[in-house]
């Protein structure tokens, strides 16, 4: 053996005898070691590198999932909390280094009828786990719990999660087999077996069903066969005699462990034994699938029966007797320059590179048109194509070319069984002859197989092995669902390429040295591109053919024809984006070809079924089967669940065919739809969130619309903060498409949530466009509300100078209409911005004015909300506590006559402060923790930051340092969510405590 082997198990081995000496290796482990070092002819000095230990982790902290979860910091157990808190952590675990959906992991936790407001259950949970455990907030602490793309990933090393380092140990015992034989893997194999305490997470309920424990623990069983595998090299076949009826027991039908357990009892002189693990193995078969033991673990049973299986150094005698078929070589060259897709390659690995398993292993690598699948499937081959000994099989399918027709499934056999060998006078007659050759032919080989651009499971069939040492890789613009369900494939869904990768795409193509000479071109270039490989190439052909061509110049080509595919044409039918585009879409029906166009008309970055539905004007239920067929062939992607997008180039090539082939009349009335289904949509969820809300009148929608109903208001505001990209978006559709009406009304929908949520910028910009299309209506009224919002958005982006200047303007088109509620709300809203610029008398004169006029309307909502920020501004800016306290209950008493649950939070708020000005601070803690219950009910973040803060004031002002110092914790969290330069402020309190 070479000391460059010795090294390697070294390095997976440390600290063998310092484990025995503190107890986490037994005696008889210990022995093992010993008699290994003895097989493998190591000196006694290496001893110590063939066991491995635990390496303490920088953090400290060590998560154990392969068992009942553990978790040790500084070599401390630690409890993650709450049985919710266990799964949440362990479900996270599972997915380690990977971003898991939040609606996934609040489905984990709390079943399929979740309580209202769990997305901020979840992110309280995440928080704790975050302080329990010493987790950061970011990629650049180790370790941490992230917050990314609407879920969370929890960012560990090996070092800290025993199943990252079981897996790694795996593929380092994979790669010493592959390059030194069995006996310098057993080592680091034994390693990721001892690893196993048990079922995964076997005491959380919540997880005994989940996919990836299951998965888990097939990946468990196939490493013990691996690791038995290697100590029949070594003849070490008695240590792994209890591991592998462990895994027989955990799942007694699992032939590969049942047949490695029989040839290490008959290897150890245990035949008897052996013999009986088959009898009992056939008896369960025959109960349970009425089907007989493989060939294989026949065969072995005769070899046993006869003697022929020997002790250590035998060999298995196994095998059907089968002439070698010739090897096969037809991968097609390797694509140049080829980046990415780490992820998707590791996942390849692991479907189709581990180890034996009861079923031929598929893996169906799908996406949309010119994402790069075929390049994908021939750099994978090509990379593990030493790994297939018998050969590799490739066939273009052709199942989306138009201009060839699709390749049939006999063509395809005859080419295969002529790379294997067959005479062409013994070439079978039948499709059913032809699939028993090819069949029994690829038996017990370890063969690679790669179908290329399959059109449905149907022309796949026939071309699949019967024998689990074959590997398939499918590629398709089709999910094939009908195989993933049918074969158990595993589905590899490839998106489009990221930032990075696409820059490194361009550098392959170009040269280093252009790329980075014009970095700012280069990234308008990926974005034109839509990080779709295929444009990518396209335009790096262009690039590469004017050498001499700045990429700023290519960079302005194609910022000057936004929307347009021509500068992706390439010059041939498979460089063309459009051609390559309109063969997936010429397999569609008509009526999913319809709604492919039209949706080429969306606004926002996605898409609802209901959105897509009064787009097309069609019935939901309708649109939902046409929706599946798109994204099928991945012209549509559900990025979320419920939520559908597609790429900006193939959003471009569906706006090009819904203006060439439905025309003006139509798709302009499908615009007035989709803007219909907002405006409705949003005003009756702004109804249903903020019933005291005055009211305007809409025009009827058109017909087709589908209607949004929203039976409270959380399910309200959840529609409105998901929808909110796509109503951002729709004002200035609506107002570039002269529906001006639309524009203004949307703004005003919008006005609350904005406020509530924080949304200030997008406050700002919209009303901006709604004030162009209110002047353009030459209506005040409209003007006037427009006016009112866009100074109130000012104002909390202390600018506060514009927002007086439209609060003046709208105080007096409201005038013009003869509108008092809104030159009260008008009045409010001028006393809060000039008090922000130190104005407090003329302040409390705007107010006192609002009051009046509110009285005598007879307006008790207005009264109270004009009370309410009287006594705040009183004893905020003036001091005057005592005024203050009588203007607020006064207020206090008048919302909760009317049953206004928000105006009363924010008059509790204001008494707060009042109690806390007087000195009385349990009453004001009192006050703040009912506006937190508020604000945590209805997601209103900012606000409820803002409490924190004040609360944590009032606890300080007790002496209670620690339940300040937890309030304003939790406010320097949440605003640092928001990303708000508060948080610095409350920084600064914190550190002062220390």
């Amino acid at each position: 053996m070479t000391q460059q082997e010795v090294a390697d198990r070294a390095e997976l081995s440390l600290g063998a005898l310092r484990d025995v000496e503190q107890g986490r290796v037994t005696r008889p482990r210990a022995q093992t070691l010993r008699r290994l070092a003895e097989v493998l002819k190591l000196p006694a000095a290496d001893l110590t590198d063939l066991a491995g230990s635990d390496r303490n982790s920088a953090s400290g902290l060590r998560l154990l999932v392969l068992g009942q979860l553990s978790v040790l910091v500084d070599d401390v157990p630690v409890e993650p909390g709450s049985p919710r808190q266990r799964t949440l952590l362990g479900r996270l675990a599972l997915s380690a280094n990977a971003l898991v959906e939040a609606d996934e992991l609040i489905e984990t936790v709390w079943g399929m009828r979740p309580p209202p407001a769990s997305r901020d259950l979840l992110q309280n949970r995440i928080s704790r786990l975050r302080q329990r455990l010493g987790l950061g907030r970011s990629a650049a602490a180790a370790p941490a719990l992230i917050a990314r793309g609407g879920g969370y990933e929890l960012a560990v090393t090996e070092d800290e999660l025993d199943l990252l380092l079981f897996r790694r140990l795996a593929r380092q015992a994979r790669q010493l087999r592959d390059s030194s034989g069995g006996a310098a893997a057993y080592p680091p194999f034994r390693r990721a077996v001892d690893l196993w305490r048990g079922s995964p997470l076997a005491e959380l309920d919540a997880l005994r069903s989940c996919a990836h424990v299951a998965a888990l623990e097939l990946e468990w069983r196939a490493v013990v066969v691996e690791c038995a595998v290697a100590a029949e090299v070594v003849g070490l076949d008695d240590e792994v005699v209890p591991v592998l009826r462990q895994a027989t027991e955990a799942d007694p039908l699992y032939e590969p462990a049942q047949a490695r357990l029989m040839v290490a009892l008959a290897r150890t002189g245990q035949p008897a034994a052996a013999l009986a693990v088959f009898d009992g193995l056939r008896q369960r078969l025959a109960d349970e699938l009425g089907i007989d033991p493989s060939t294989e673990l026949q065969q072995l049973h005769r070899d046993i029966v006869r003697g022929e299986l020997h002790g250590a150094g035998g060999s298995l005698a196994v095998g059907i007797g089968r002439p070698v078929p010739d090897v096969p070589a037809q991968l097609p060259p390797a694509v140049n320059g080829f980046v990415g897709r780490a992820a998707e390659l590791m996942l390849l690995d692991d479907v189709l590179a581990g180890g034996p398993g009861p079923a031929v292993p598929i893996a169906v690598l799908s996406g949309t048109a010119g994402v790069g699948k075929t390049a994908l499937a021939v750099h994978w081959a090509h990379r593990v194509r030493r790994s297939f000994p018998d050969g590799q099989l490739f066939a273009d399918l052709r199942g989306f070319d138009w201009a060839e027709p699709a390749t049939g499934a006999d063509e395809v056999l005859r080419a295969f069984l002529d790379a294997l060998g067959v005479p062409p006078d013994r070439m079978p007659a039948g499709r059913e002859a032809s699939v028993a050759l090819y069949r029994s032919l690829v038996a017990d080989r370890r063969l690679l197989i790669v179908l290329d651009n399959a059109r449905d499971a149907d022309q796949l069939q026939a071309l699949l092995p019967g024998s689990a040492g074959c590997r398939v890789l499918v590629t398709s613009r089709n999910q094939l669902t009908g195989l993933v369900a049918t074969t158990g494939a595993c589905p590899v869904v490839l998106d489009l390429l990221p930032a990075d990768d696409s820059r490194r795409l361009l550098a392959n193509r170009l040269g280093d040295r252009r790329v980075a000479h014009e970095p700012a071109a280069v990234d308008e270039i990926v974005a034109a591109c839509a990080r779709l490989p295929l444009a990518l190439a396209v335009v790096a052909a262009r690039a590469a053919v004017q050498p001499q061509l700045p990429l700023s110049v290519l960079a302005d080509q194609l910022r000057g024809s936004p929307g347009s595919l021509d500068p992706f044409d390439g010059g041939d039918p498979v460089s063309d984006v459009r051609g390559v585009f309109s063969w997936s879409y010429r397999t569609l029906s008509s009526p999913a070809a319809r709604l492919f166009r039209f949706l080429g008309l969306y606004v926002g970055p996605d898409i609802t079924v209901s959105a897509a539905a009064s787009l097309a004007g069609v019935r939901v239920d309708r649109v939902r089967v046409l929706i599946a067929e798109l994204v099928r062939v991945h012209l549509v992607q559900e990025h979320v669940p419920g939520r559908y997008a597609m790429h900006d180039l193939l959003r471009a090539y569906a706006g090009e065919l819904v203006h060439t082939v439905d025309g003006e009349g139509v798709w302009k009335v499908a615009v007035r739809r989709l803007l219909d289904y907002y405006l409705h949509g949003a005003d009756h969820a702004d109804r249903v969130a903020y019933p005291n809300r005055d009211r305007i009148a809409l025009p009827e929608p058109e017909p087709g619309v589908t209607a949004e109903v929203f039976a409270s208001a959380e399910s309200a505001l959840s529609w409105l903060v998901a929808e909110r990209p796509a109503l951002v978006a729709a004002i200035s559709s609506a107002a570039a498409a002269g529906y001006d009406r639309h524009a203004w009304q949307l703004a005003w929908a919008l006005m609350m949530l904005f406020d509530r949520r924080a949304y200030w910028n997008d406050w700002a910009s919209t009303h901006t466009v709604a004030l162009e299309s209110a002047r353009r209506l030459g209506d005040p009224g409209a003007q006037a509300h427009i006016h009112r919002g866009l100074g109130r958005a000012l104002s909390w982006l202390h600018r506060e100078a514009e927002a007086q200047s439209h609060l003046e303007r709208a105080l007096d088109l409201f005038g013009q209409v003869a509108d008092r509620n809104g030159q009260g709300r008008v009045l409010l809203a001028l006393g809060l911005t000039v008090s922000r610029r130190g104005q407090h008398p003329e302040a409390v004169e705007h107010f006192r004015r609002a009051l009046e006029l509110y009285r005598a309307m007879g307006h008790r909502e207005g009264q109270a909300s004009a009370l309410n920020i009287l006594g705040w501004l009183l004893t905020t800016r003036l001091g005057d506590h005592a005024q203050a306290l009588i203007h607020c209950r006064q207020a206090l008493q008048l919302q909760r006559d009317l049953g206004d649950r928000r105006g009363e939070a924010h008059t509790l708020d204001s008494l707060g402060q009042v109690y806390g000005h007087l000195g009385r601070h349990a009453e004001a803690i009192v006050c703040y923790r009912h506006v937190l219950d508020y604000h945590a009910a209805h997601g209103e973040r900012f606000f409820e930051a803002d409490t924190l803060d004040r609360l944590g004031d009032e606890y300080l002002a007790t002496g209670d340092r620690a339940a300040a110092g937890a309030a304003w914790r939790q406010a320097v969290e949440v605003l640092g969510e928001l990303g708000r330069a508060e948080a610095e402020q409350v920084k600064a309190k914190l550190s002062g405590l220390a």
